[in-house]
């Protein structure tokens, strides 16, 4: 056995660590790739994308996306300033749609938007006033999505944190833990509320991102 020097074996343990970090950057997906996923959205998941510009104009840098309904990320404490962000939002949303690029024109053109109502709600994770679009009976994520099946679909994250959301009250906090990919554009979330087996929660999207991935 050939006794190596101990700064040679830290070097070359180092190597590996490196290498490692390096196919996993070379391995990650686009943000294209994964809203074109089929394996990751429900049939009305289309309907979102088409209402990002909508979103972009009511100030929102991301959207909550949960099962039956999308919710900003501008998060108000009057109801005053949230009635504002969702008439900027239904302007644009009933306005003619943004051009989407050739190879989102198909999935585009199949986007179930009369179903869903625009509305601003008292969110509870954190008692505030959120503009929210619901359709009661829309699937946007992918039915029994666990973030298993994402990582099957997708590969590995780029990152994993924790968010610690703190409402008022003695409720036990909500604590997120985040899967990251392109770069932090798209988030699938676990929650420590949701049913075993690593559920996806919600999906937070980066909004003008993913508009400069969709539209011309």
């Amino acid at each position: 056995m050939i006794a190596f020097p101990r700064f040679c074996i830290r070097f070359l343990v180092l190597g590996v660590c490196l290498m490692a970090t390096i196919v996993k950057a070379d391995a990650q997906v686009s943000l294209s790739q994964v809203l074109s996923n089929d394996k990751l959205w429900g049939k009305d998941f289309p309907a979102v994308l088409a209402s990002l510009k909508a979103w972009q104009d009511a100030g929102a840098s991301q959207v909550l996306i949960f099962p039956n309904r999308v919710l900003s990320s501008s998060a108000f404490k009057a109801q005053q300033p949230a009635e504002a962000a969702l008439g900027k939002f239904t302007q644009t949303l009933h306005a003619a749609p943004p051009q989407p690029q050739k190879s989102f024109e198909k999935l585009m053109a199949a986007a179930p938007m009369e179903q869903f109502q625009a509305g601003v709600i008292a969110f509870g994770e954190d008692n505030t006033q959120r503009v929210a679009w619901t359709a009661p009976s829309a699937s946007l994520l992918a039915p029994d999505l666990t973030i298993a099946k994402v990582k099957e679909a997708i590969g590995p994250p780029q990152k994993v944190t924790k968010q610690l959301i703190q409402g008022e009250g003695d409720r036990r906090p909500i604590e997120l833990t985040l899967y990251s990919y392109s770069n932090g554009n798209v988030i699938f979330a676990e929650s420590n509320y949701s049913s075993p087996g690593g559920a996806v929660d919600r999906v937070l999207l980066n909004v003008s991102a993913a508009s400069r991935v969709l539209f011309k």
